[in-house]
């Protein structure tokens, strides 16, 4: 029977040197701390919040939107379909079954945003941080353009062009 000190005694035999020792236990280490922090890289991606920066202050947290659609609509004042879909956006934030959120493409803030807004009736929470990349998503490079997400699915699609009410709700299913 071999005991732990005559196992080990015959592990570390070709290490006898102090420096081969040394470089053995040194390369434990580096190899369990680039393991140890993957995991805690995973981890932190998977517990990663979606937050919406809005216009005035106020955020939402994705994972906290009750509707079971989102759609970020990604706008700009001399897009003319933009301006055109904004009173069916309007319309479609006061259904049950939808949060619609507003991203000024030319990433216009302050005083400039709340402008084009009210030129507009703009009536949408604004967004200040890009919905996209928060998705994984490519920043579009038409407008207008809305990401949709199923909150109960997580299944993510663009509608790309001027959209109406009626259109979105029947692409949803409702």
């Amino acid at each position: 029977m071999i005991t732990i000190s005559k196992a080990l005694k015959n592990f570390f035999q070709p290490y006898r040197s102090k420096s081969r020792l040394i470089a053995l236990l040194l390369s434990l280490v580096f190899v369990t701390a680039c393991s140890s922090g993957a995991d805690q890289t995973s981890d932190s991606k998977s517990a990663t919040t979606r937050v919406f920066e809005l216009f005035g202050g106020e955020t939402h947290v994705y994972e906290d939107i009750k509707s079971p659609f989102v759609l970020m609509n990604y706008w700009a004042s001399w897009c003319k379909p933009c301006v055109k879909e904004i009173p069916e956006l309007n319309r479609l934030n006061n259904n049950p079954n939808t949060a619609v959120y507003a991203y000024n493409f030319d990433r216009l803030m302050g005083d400039k945003l709340k402008a084009e807004a009210d030129r507009f009736k703009l009536a949408l929470p604004m967004m200040l941080n890009e919905p996209a990349p928060l998705f994984s998503e490519e920043t579009p490079s038409a407008l207008p353009a809305t990401l949709v997400v199923n909150t109960q699915t997580g299944e993510q699609r663009w509608l790309m062009g001027a959209q109406t009410e009626q259109e979105i709700l029947a692409q949803l299913g409702l």
